[in-house]
């Protein structure tokens, strides 16, 4: 169990439930760490707002879908509403 394995290896259980999450729906590539930090355009941070907004996914299948961060796309949507 997530609880267990947490336990086990003195984790946060709400990230260990992170990272099976991201398995289950990306694969073994989803747990790499990224050598290189990525900056994204203005037009692809609106278009992953919209189709978070428009279709019935939640913010885990919208971010394995566009590989990106959920956390990341919070602050997307969180700065687009202040500022436009």
């Amino acid at each position: 169990s997530i609880s267990l394995l947490s336990k086990k290896r003195n984790l946060p259980r709400i990230q260990v439930g992170r990272w099976i999450q991201n398995f289950r729906l990306s694969g073994a590539d989803a747990l790499k760490r990224r050598r290189v930090k990525r900056s994204f355009s203005v037009e692809f941070k609106v278009d992953v707002i919209n189709y978070y907004q428009t279709h019935d996914e939640s913010l885990a299948e919208v971010s394995a879908k566009f590989d990106v961060n959920s956390c990341q796309i919070s602050l997307w949507r969180t700065a687009f509403n202040q500022y436009g």
